[in-house]
Parts: structure tokens; C-alpha cells; sequence
């Protein structure tokens, strides 16, 4: 029947079509983002400027204001052009976040937006208003530089529960009004009582919001393969084990839960800013992972995970890890202590699993 209808086709024209990742990666920016999820962008530009301090204030205007030392080195001559043609962009750089940030900001319908640097070298006053972009140059101000972001009618987000889901993990100090965020890891509730947690050594720029295992209370200390006993009326841990020489620049964490039932749960974080989490076999039930993506790709949404072979080999050497961790408290010489709130006999469970 169809064969009936058919006939010799004829030329028309010929031409080339292309599909610009970058330019799509803009485009869609401002559509999958959930409400207020732009604020995270500007947070992440916040790290990639190494900013000294983030301070947000929310009234009838969001203003966001990323403060650092010295000169910034934000690229302001293509800030501008960036705002018209975002997809020239280099992913991650802190000018892809911020002019991410300002488009998904007007996804909803257009809102008055002013971004103002202020630098020694000099400054830029940037005016965002139905959808056009204006920029004038300001004179140089004090010896530090400041980025201010003021965003109209954004009354209607909840932007303290998005950095408290999103940003608890960031390394920079974020304010909001007089309150200052902790990392989330600082902190654990009553029913995540940890058996053990493993901290672990940053390579490079990807450092996270983790404390110091030196300051934290805990029954025993692994450093250099040996144990130090420790004395605490009410640990975090058991168990703590970190690289030797090295006390700070965390680019990730793991612990060992006390309830060791259930998937493991890892938090990615990308500048700061926690983008997914799912859960994965670690090989350990209830593990916890908080882990720098610095150096892992994102599809266009920016908030997924490439599952690449860059991923899958940042997975198995968390499952190693996870594994080396599990030896360790198995292996420590000192007796295990728990106090009566982590709710079940981890001496118990440490015979059942020496056993099996």
C-alpha cells in the first residue's frame, strides 16, 4: 500500500546543521533549574572568585554581596557580552556561573537586576530590565573587591531552606542576615551516630566545608597506622582516620553509620554547592559520603552527573575506600565505646560482621 504513494525524490538544497553544547547548555539553564536554584549559581561563583565571604539578605529584594582581598579577577570587559551571548562560555569559570545565575533568575518573567563591582582597578554597574542589558563603569573603590547582585521581587522562594539543602558544604562562610551557615557534617542528628568516618585528602581547588578531625571528639584517632586513644563523655565518632601531615583541604568524607541498614548515600558537591545526591552500593549498608565532583562533568542542567568512565572510576575508588574504612574499625585494638544515645549495640553488630 505504501509503496503505491511512493516516488523519486528531488534535490532541494543542501547546508550543515549544527547543535552548540555551550549555547544549549545557557538556554536550558534558565528552565530546569527548580525555584530559586539560581541563587546556587551564584554561590558557586562566589568559590571560583575565592571569595573571603558570601552575605545574602532577603526582604522585599534578594541581594547577594561576594566579598575577597584585593583585586578581583572576575573578566569584566566580556561580562557584558556574555549576558548576550551565553553560549561563548567556558563551563565552571566564575563568569558561566554568574551569567547562568542571572538568566535563570529571569526564566519566570523578567525582574529588575543590578550587579555592581566594586574593585580597585575600578568597577562595573551592570542593569538587568526587561531583558535588556545595560553597563556603566565605576570608579575605583577601597583596596578590596565586592560583588552585589540585587534581584527584585524573588520574595516568593524559600532561599534558606535552598542553601541549607544546597550549600551546607560550602568552603567559603556563608551569611544569611547574622546567621552564619555550619557544614551539616559538623552537626548530626541524634539517630546518625557515626561507627567510624575517613576523611579525605583534596589534590587541588576542590576543598570542602569539613572540620578538622584534629578538633573533633571522638574515642580513638588513627594517623600514620597508628591508634591514639582519645577521651570524650560524648563522641561523634569512634573511629577517625585521616591522611597524616595534612589537616585541611578535605575534598570528601565517609562514615560508617551506626545503622548499617539501606543503601549507601552520596552527596556530590560542585562549587560548593551539592548539585545531586542518590544512592549507591558501596559495599557497606548506611555508608555516608560527602565527595568533591570538582573534576567530574555535569550534563546540561548542570544539577546530573555524567555517568562517564571519570564517574565510574570516582565510584570504585569510594567503594576501596569504603572498604579500607570497614578493615580499620575492624582492625583498631582499642575497645569499642558507643554512649546510649546511638540507639543499638555497635559492639554487637562488629561481632555479628567478625563472624560472618
Amino acid at each position: 500500500m505504501i509503496d503505491d504513494f511512493s516516488s523519486e525524490g528531488e534535490f532541494h538544497s543542501s547546508g550543515t546543521f549544527t547543535l552548540s553544547v555551550a549555547e544549549s547548555r545557557a538556554r536550558l539553564s534558565q528552565f530546569q533549574m527548580e525555584s530559586g536554584l539560581f541563587l546556587t549559581k551564584w554561590v558557586q561563583a562566589g568559590v571560583a572568585l575565592n571569595s573571603q565571604k558570601i552575605r545574602l539578605d532577603v526582604s522585599d529584594r534578594l541581594t547577594a554581596t561576594l566579598m575577597g582581598v584585593g583585586n578581583c579577577k572576575l573578566k569584566v570587559d566580556a561580562l557584558l557580552g556574555h549576558l548576550q551571548s551565553p553560549w561563548e562560555l567556558v563551563p565552571s569559570s566564575p563568569e558561566a556561573s554568574l551569567v547562568l545565575g542571572i538568566l535563570a533568575s529571569q526564566a519566570q518573567g523578567p525582574s529588575p537586576l543590578t550587579v555592581h563591582l566594586k574593585d580597585p582597578d575600578g568597577g562595573l554597574l551592570i542593569q538587568v530590565l526587561a531583558g535588556e542589558a545595560r553597563a556603566h563603569r565605576t570608579p575605583s573603590s577601597g583596596l578590596d573587591w565586592s560583588l552585589q547582585i540585587s534581584l527584585s521581587g524573588a520574595s516568593g522562594c524559600d532561599f534558606r531552606s535552598i542553601l541549607q539543602q544546597r550549600c551546607g558544604y560550602c568552603p567559603v562562610p556563608i551569611e544569611l542576615g547574622n546567621e552564619v551557615m555550619e557544614s551539616p557534617w559538623d552537626n548530626p542528628g541524634e539517630e546518625e551516630y557515626r561507627v567510624a568516618e575517613a576523611f579525605l585528602e583534596s589534590d587541588g581547588p576542590a576543598r570542602l566545608l569539613l572540620p578538622d578531625p584534629a578538633t573533633r571528639a571522638s574515642w580513638c584517632v588513627l594517623e600514620n597506622g597508628h591508634y591514639s586513644a582519645r577521651n570524650s563523655a560524648d563522641p561523634r565518632a569512634f573511629l577517625l582516620c585521616y591522611p597524616g601531615g595534612r589537616r585541611c583541604g578535605w575534598d570528601g568524607a565517609l562514615a560508617v553509620s551506626a545503622d548499617l541498614q539501606g543503601p549507601s548515600r552520596l552527596l556530590w558537591v560542585k562549587g560548593g554547592v551539592i548539585i545531586e545526591e542518590e544512592q549507591v552500593d558501596l559495599g557497606t549498608p548506611g555508608m555516608l559520603g560527602v565527595v568533591s565532583a570538582h573534576y567530574l562533568q555535569t550534563d546540561l542542567s548542570q544539577f546530573k552527573l555524567r555517568r562517564d568512565e571519570a564517574y565510574q572510576a570516582r565510584l570504585a575508588l569510594l567503594r576501596e575506600q569504603s572498604d579500607q574504612l570497614l578493615r580499620r574499625v575492624f582492625d583498631c585494638p582499642l575497645p569499642v565505646r558507643v554512649p546510649a544515645r546511638a540507639g543499638k549495640s555497635v559492639e554487637e553488630w562488629i561481632q555479628q560482621r567478625a563472624q560472618g
